[in-house]
């Protein structure tokens, strides 16, 4: 009434409404949300793609090693014993080992991948390829108890099955946890899996003297086991963080403006009652509805469309017919040509698959990440694949070398550079066909990359074939390497 108050008496503010608090002070209030340590959420975020991509090398790593493992259980000609060697335990010539290590497993591989991509397209990918990576585990424990050829195929249909749903899982979910400044780079850690797991399969030649081929196996199917658990630890790890840093959303609350309009509004009439329908029968259950099965064909058309992903297609299946003949074939191949130095090639081919295959390989995706970040454009993603042309056409040479040298130590150091300079095409190709498609449809483009392997998967029959008619091996790899690069 009047009264001027007093020197340094500050008059107090009424408390605020708790929507002006919610309005000046964000969301992010620690009265209205209890949040953790910011830095460790940010180092925790960061960290998750990492192990993502651990445990994903791990399951590839075991993937290639039971694929390639029959090729260091055998040994044709004179010499070897039933416990170290499959083919004279259960009697297989070159046309059945041929076989098994072509379309006994890619037969139903490439079948299974059409429909391995569509399936990781639809559902959650991490609990797909745990599932699948256990399977072919047991895949891997049948090949070791196995008393005949037929059981050999049966358990390599079941590992072509089962690795079918690798590749459609694995690089999707690489290429959403990394952004696209470094997906060549994530894509080629993963592909060096390759190497260690054709470096460990030849290395296994070497233990099959002491543990023999069944326990060989046995062990294979183990380490598949362990990945399988591994990856399964690091997806159950990331769902818990992803469920902690999303809090359920209270829902806004009203401005004032919006209160006062609910006040003064009048009540509504009560809306009278429609009567209820009889309750609809269940439709019977289906593992993939004819939407989804719809939406499958028309993402492998979309795929298919794409002209710059059809020739990414047609180089890899090419590349890779070169690939599965150096697989099968190149251990028997410097066992017949170098019988003196059969345990020192088992060693050394080890060795260069490991190191060669993995350092060219991560060098060539980060080669391609740069060319992809110097000059942006509108071809930048398929900039990065002049990388793997040059090493393909580098590598040539080299495998003639390794292939006519009569001694083995420069033919050992042909093969580290062929090594060095040809298996840098993993990581650029993958990235390159990730950026000409969109990303609802990567599932499906790697389950046809797989699905294109029965046609790649043939050289190793055909080599075996051909071998029965007196083809020498060297003349058929001299022709097929170089002209598949």
């Amino acid at each position: 009434d009047g009264v001027v108050p007093a020197r340094g008496y500050v008059a107090r503010r009424p408390a605020l409404p708790a929507w002006q608090l919610q309005r000046r002070r964000g969301s992010s209030s620690p009265l209205l949300c209890a949040a953790g340590p910011a830095a460790q959420s940010k180092t925790s975020a960061a960290r998750r793609p990492r192990l993502l991509l651990g445990a994903l090398v791990l399951i590839y790593v075991s993937n290639q090693w039971c694929r390639a493992l029959p090729a260091s259980l055998v040994r044709f000609g004179s010499g070897g014993s039933a416990h170290e060697f499959m083919n004279v335990a259960l009697e297989l010539d070159e046309v059945q080992y041929g076989l098994l290590s072509s379309y006994a497993f890619t037969a139903l591989y490439s079948v299974a991948s059409l429909a391995a991509g569509a399936a990781c397209d639809i559902f959650a990918r991490a609990p797909v390829l745990v599932a699948a990576s256990a399977l072919w585990s047991g895949a891997a424990a049948l090949q070791g108890c196995a008393s005949s050829y037929p059981q050999l195929l049966a358990s390599r249909a079941v590992l072509g099955v089962s690795q079918a749903f690798c590749s459609p899982a694995a690089y999707p979910l690489i290429g959403e946890a990394f952004s696209k400044d470094s997906r060549g780079r994530a894509n080629a850690v993963y592909s060096s899996g390759l190497y260690v797991g054709y470096a460990l399969a030849s290395l296994s030649a070497l233990a099959n003297r002491r543990i023999g081929w069944r326990a060989m196996s046995l062990l294979t199917a183990a380490f598949s086991l362990l990945a399988s658990a591994t990856l399964a630890a690091v997806a159950a790890a990331s769902r818990r963080a992803t469920i902690n840093r999303s809090p359920p959303q209270s829902p806004p609350l009203p401005s004032p403006l919006q209160r006062r309009r609910q006040q003064h509004q009048p009540p509504q009439p009560p809306q009278p009652q429609l009567p209820q329908l009889p309750p609809q029968p269940p439709s019977p259950p289906s593992l993939l509805p004819p939407a989804a099965a719809a939406g499958a064909v028309a993402s492998l058309g979309r795929v298919c469309a794409t002209r710059s992903a059809s020739l990414l297609l047609l180089a890899s299946t090419v590349r890779s017919f070169c690939g599965y003949a150096v697989g099968a074939w190149s251990v028997p191949f410097f066992r017949q040509c170098h019988p003196e130095h059969a345990s020192q090639f088992a060693l050394a081919n080890g060795v260069f698959i490991a190191i060669g295959g993995t350092v060219s390989t991560i060098a060539g995706g980060w080669l391609s990440d740069r060319l992809v970040q110097r000059r942006p454009g509108r071809m930048t993603a398929h900039r990065g694949l002049l990388v793997p042309v040059a090493g393909s056409l580098l590598c040539i040479p080299l495998w003639l070398g390794a292939l006519q040298s009569r001694a083995f130590a420069p033919a050992l150091g042909c093969l580290l550079l062929a090594y060095l300079a040809g298996e840098c095409w993993f990581g650029p190709f993958t990235s390159a066909l990730q950026g000409a498609l969109p990303q609802d449809v990567w599932g499906s483009a790697q389950g046809l990359v797989n699905a294109l392997q029965i046609v790649s998967n043939g050289s190793p029959l055909l080599i075996g074939a051909l071998m029965r008619r007196g083809v020498p091996l060297r003349s058929m790899l001299t022709v097929l390497i170089p002209t598949s690069h």
